[in-house]
Order: C-alpha cells, then structure tokens, then sequence
C-alpha cells in the first residue's frame, strides 16, 4: 500500500494512531490535564505512529525506548526527527543520535 499519513505509511500508523486515541480518550476520562507528558516503549511502525500523534495531540513525549537505547528529553522530543532517522531495522538511529547529543 503506496498510500501515506503524516508521511507514514498507512498500514504502518493504523495500530499506533489508534493507541494513541485510545490513551487520548483514557486520559480524559480520567480528567486529566492538557499537555501531560508521555514516554514510549518500542519504536517500530506502532510505537513511532503512536508517539507522532501523540504528539500531534498536544502531549509532551519526553522518552522513547527501543531494543537498544532510551532516548529523554524534558522539553520534548522531535519526534518526526526521530522517525525520519530511524535505521533499517527500524531502531533509533545512534550515529545520528550520537552527533545530535555531543
């Protein structure tokens, strides 16, 4: 499927779109408050869409956690960066990460 989402592909944000709609809902149910900050586990198709949009929401992703590293940010991390460097396994990419950071 050719077809794309916020530059993703569509088979790739369907699953991580709808976790993150579904902690959207969850986190208003709960009264919580706008912009809360959010860290997320695994980087693959469903992790990196699900903290895209949870970004694209308002929240604040200050973590995210692949098989190899976590990476943190209290300001907030770039997210679309962050996808957009990922390697060909679909890891955080660490030379990038490496020249960022220093």
């Amino acid at each position: 499927m050719t077809t794309k989402i916020d530059g993703l592909f569509l088979n790739d944000v369907v699953t991580g779109y709808g976790v993150a709609f579904s902690a959207d809902e969850a986190w208003k149910f709960k009264s919580g408050k706008a912009g809360a900050r959010v860290v997320i586990q695994g980087f693959g198709c469903v992790g990196a869409s699900c903290a895209l949009k949870m970004s694209q929401l308002g929240y604040k992703v200050v973590g995210i956690s692949d098989a190899a590293l976590l990476v943190t940010c209290e300001e907030g991390l770039d997210v679309q960066k962050l996808i957009y460097h990922k390697n060909m396994y679909g890891e955080m990419d660490k030379a990038f990460l490496n020249r960022v950071m220093m």
